[in-house]
Formats: C-alpha cells, structure tokens, sequence
C-alpha cells in the first residue's frame, strides 16, 4: 500500500513524501530545491528532507506504472472470480433453463396423455351404449326372426290342416256321392222292381179279367 505524507514548511510549501520501503526510499515532491528548504526554520520539514536525500532518487512514473501492475495484479483473482462466479451463474441459469424445459415437457407430456386418457373414456362410454344398442338390436332381430319363423310354422300348419280338411272333406264328398249313387242304383233297382211288380200285377189283373170275362176260373200264385 501506497502512503503519501505532506509536510508543510516554514513559508507555507508543500513537501510531498511518498515511502517506498521495499526500495527503501522516498520520492519527493517539492516545489523548491532541497537545499533551500533546508535553510527554513522548519525543523521537521529539515529532518525529512535530510532523511529524504539518504535515499535514491525514485521514478514516480515507473513506481506509478509498477503500482497500477500490482493492483491489476491484486484485481486479477478478484476478477477472476467475478468471471468464475459469472460462468457459474451463466451455467447455473442454463440449468434452471433445463429444468423449466424438462419440467414443461412433463407438463405437455402429462397433458397429452390426460387429453389421451379423456378421449379414450369419452369413446369407451360413447362405444358403450353403442354395443348395447348393437345387443338390443341383434335382440329384436332374433326375437323377429323367432316371430317369423313361429308365424311361418304356424301358417304352414294351417295350410296343412285346411289341405287336411279338404282332403277330408273331399273323402267325405266322395264317400257320400258313393253313397247316392248306391242309393240312386238302389231307387233304381226298387223302382225297376216296382214297375216289374207293377207290370205283372197289371198283366195278372188283366188276365184275371179276361179270365172273368171268359167265366173261366183261373189261380194265380204270387
């Protein structure tokens, strides 16, 4: 560190003392030369500059350039750690930047498949119903197919029973046209006989009248 001491003199100039001790010096800025300040009734301002002139003259500029080396030289780990601390932070919000990243795909990923989830319920209740109206529908169709096969049954039954009956009622007609006939063939022959017995009967009375007539006595067996 760098220490600057001002003296004032006797007549009011400004003595400037900078202590280098590494160098074991002083630089000295005077706005007289030492040898007239030394005249002065000053005894300390007397002192320093005797003590003063002991040492080498210095080079301001070269120990100014020399501090300002060490100071860059006393800031370069402070600014390297601002620059090591800076990275960290660079890389520490690059991290974070992952995470929200990540943290947004898992949301977008969970939403997607909450999304994906909602529509395949939505279309397992809508598909519900559906199967039970399928069902409901392959229900009546059977029962209607039932039906008609019931109604097909039945119908074919009556016709049979009606060919039946027909049939029947034909053998019935036939039977009785049989038995009209025979009855007709029956008149027939009674009347054939009738008018037979009739004509004998006429031919006989006839006779028997003729025979009468005749005065013979005649018998007739019947």
């Amino acid at each position: 560190m760098l220490f600057v001491c001002v003296l004032y003199t006797a007549n009011d100039e400004s003595l400037c003392l900078c202590p280098v001790p590494q160098q074991q010096t002083f630089v000295v800025r005077r706005g007289a030369a030492a040898e007239q300040q030394q005249q002065q009734d000053d005894p300390l301002a007397a002192a320093a500059l005797a003590a003063a002139a002991a040492y080498p003259a210095v080079d301001m500029q070269q120990l100014m350039q020399q501090h300002q080396q060490q100071q860059q030289l006393l800031q370069l780990p402070l600014q390297l750690q601002q620059q090591q601390q800076q990275q960290e932070e660079e890389e520490q919000q690059q991290l974070q930047q992952q995470q929200q990243q990540e943290e947004q795909k898992q949301r977008n990923k969970r939403k997607t498949e909450t999304a994906a989830a909602t529509t395949a319920a939505a279309a397992a209740a809508a598909a519900a119903p559906s199967k039970k109206a399928k069902k409901n529908n392959q229900q009546r169709q059977q029962q209607q197919q039932q039906q008609q096969q019931q109604q097909q049954q039945q119908q074919q039954q009556e016709e049979e029973e009606i060919k039946t009956a027909a049939a029947e009622a034909a053998t019935a007609a036939a039977a009785a046209a049989t038995a009209a006939a025979a009855a007709t063939a029956a008149a027939a022959e009674t009347a054939a006989a009738a008018t037979a017995a009739a004509a004998e009967t006429a031919a006989a009375a006839t006779a028997a009248a003729a025979a009468t007539a005749a005065g013979e006595l005649v018998t007739f067996c019947f």
